[in-house]
């Protein structure tokens, strides 16, 4: 199936360069949407035979309307309407073509777009951008459903693959093993420990009066060490002056794997586990838990790291010192 669309495109002789940029991105996606109306018309073509009785001889009945939109802009397909001459039923080949929309108007090429342009930049941004860049057109409404919609199947993927997970390590590891990888966690180990932290925290929420929790937790298998800053002593400028006390080492987390949920603690655990044993994959390697000592952190450490060293950070210490002073 070949296609061959022409362009036709009238620049004034005065026109910046910007501005023949711009003319000629807007003239580029006009011919992107009637090369697209085109390969359509040219498949239906090619899809002679009935689907319910398999005659070929077919008869035409108008057209259906159907408004999609893609990377490049709107477009209007006029899908063509058959009536066959063996059954005399009537069907629609592009109907075909656009079961993958499941009943919607937005390509999947565009949906990638909105719900990487919405990891970015706030729903208004995104739409504004996506049209700008490449005339696309979607409102800021449509990429929220879209993103909240994609957040939640990810969200259900990867618990599902948390849940999986826990299950099968629990049932392959039998008692024993699990007595000596204690012994083994509990040994002085020289391999540089994984560390974990987990958090939660308290978001506004149209579906719970109260607000809801995010649970977040961060693991991370390999720390490097950063440069030492460096400063200029030549210089009388208090700004360039070396510090009076001298500089800390700073750590960079090299490796390290984030995950979040707004469920159950549960998931959390679980979702920490599976991630660590993704990072580094040794049940006997120690583990470095920092945390502000909330009740499901301890639930979940006694759970899934039942060996780990658990550290206060030095917020939460500070303020039970101070108490206790």
């Amino acid at each position: 199936m070949q296609v061959q669309v022409s362009l036709t495109i009238e620049l004034a002789a005065t026109a910046s360069l910007t501005e023949m940029e711009q003319q000629i991105q807007e003239v580029g996606q006009q011919a992107m949407r009637e090369t697209l109306k085109q390969v359509i018309r040219h498949w239906e073509d090619q899809q002679q035979a009935c689907p319910h009785c398999g005659a070929k001889q077919r008869r035409l009945e108008g057209t259906v309307r159907r408004v999609i939109a893609t990377t490049f802009g709107r477009l209007a397909v006029p899908r063509r309407r058959f009536r066959c001459q063996g059954c005399g039923r009537r069907w629609c080949p592009a109907n075909s073509l656009f079961r993958e929309l499941k009943g919607g108007t937005i390509s999947q090429p565009l949906q990638e777009a909105a719900m990487l342009a919405a990891c970015s930049w706030p729903y208004r941004v995104a739409a504004s951008l996506l049209k700008r860049l490449s005339g696309a057109q979607i409102s800021a409404e449509e990429i929220r459903l879209l993103t909240n919609r994609g957040g939640k199947q990810r969200a259900m993927q990867k618990q599902e693959e948390a849940e999986q997970a826990c299950s099968s390590v629990a049932e392959a590891v039998p008692q024993a093993e699990i007595t000596e990888t204690a012994q083994l966690a509990s040994a002085p180990h020289p391999e540089q420990p994984m560390l974990l932290g987990m958090d939660g925290g308290w978001v506004c929420s149209y579906e719970q009066r109260g607000g809801m929790e995010g649970k977040v937790a961060v693991v991370c298998s390999q720390v490097e060490d950063l440069p030492m800053p460096t400063y200029c002593t030549t210089f009388a400028d208090w700004r360039h002056r070396a510090p009076r006390h001298p500089p800390k080492r700073r750590h960079r987390l090299a490796r390290r794997r984030y995950v979040a949920t707004f469920g159950p603690s549960k998931q959390i655990g679980q979702q920490a586990k599976v991630a660590g044993q993704s990072l580094c994959g040794d049940l006997a390697r120690p583990v470095v838990l920092i945390a502000d000592g909330a009740e499901w952190i301890k639930q979940e450490q006694g759970k899934h790291f039942p060996h780990a060293t658990c550290i206060l950070d030095w917020a939460h210490l500070w303020r039970e010192v101070r108490g206790a002073i």
